[in-house]
């Protein structure tokens, strides 16, 4: 039997229409919470739904068809020091430091966690849906998203950092003796 996948990207934060680092208390914006609600999903009605522990991620799941069971692997990455500061921010306070990370975001932020280590939890949680031969849709931020891909279809994690996962976008996988990546949708 083959297990179907589908991973959306949380709506927009105020934070992901500027540019940083969402702190996992920050809701949707009234935009991104109206988009949400536009996207309902019928695969819902008969898919397990999960979701990270961040608001946006659980305010986008209910906003899409069910309230979503929490799934600590699916927690953004953790961001340390920079949670909740924009880019702009992180440039002013320390000159330089983003641009660093910009050039190998694998290696995580102050005090945060690095890819590998999203990588790491994600991969066991991955296996157990691979075992649940069922759908399943998971809704989670772009980092997370980008680790999952990575796992699922052995990319190496310098070209998932190249790829835009955009709000609301859906990554749909598939297993059936080993995972494949069907589609990459749009908003």
């Amino acid at each position: 039997m083959t297990t179907r996948l589908s991973v959306v990207c949380a709506g927009a934060t105020a934070m992901s229409r500027i540019g940083g680092f969402a702190a996992p208390d920050a809701p949707l914006d009234a935009a991104g919470a109206a988009a949400a609600e536009r996207r309902r999903r019928a695969d819902t009605a008969s898919a397990v739904v999960m979701s990270g522990p961040e608001n946006a991620a659980q305010q986008t799941a209910r906003a899409i068809g069910r309230k979503a069971a929490v799934v600590p692997a699916l927690a953004d990455m953790d961001w340390g020091a920079w949670s909740g500061a924009s880019f702009a921010a992180v440039q002013a306070r320390a000159p330089g430091r983003l641009s660093a990370w910009l050039a190998a975001p694998v290696r995580g932020t102050p005090g945060g966690e690095d890819f590998a280590a999203v990588q790491a939890r994600v991969a066991p949680w991955l296996d157990d849906v691979a075992r649940g031969e069922r759908a399943a849709v998971a809704v989670t931020c772009p980092m997370v998203i980008r680790a999952i891909l990575t796992i699922a279809i052995a990319m190496p994690p310098e070209v998932a950092l190249r790829i835009d996962i955009a709000p609301l976008s859906t990554s749909v996988l598939s297993f059936d003796r080993g995972w494949r990546w069907q589609e990459l949708g749009r908003a």
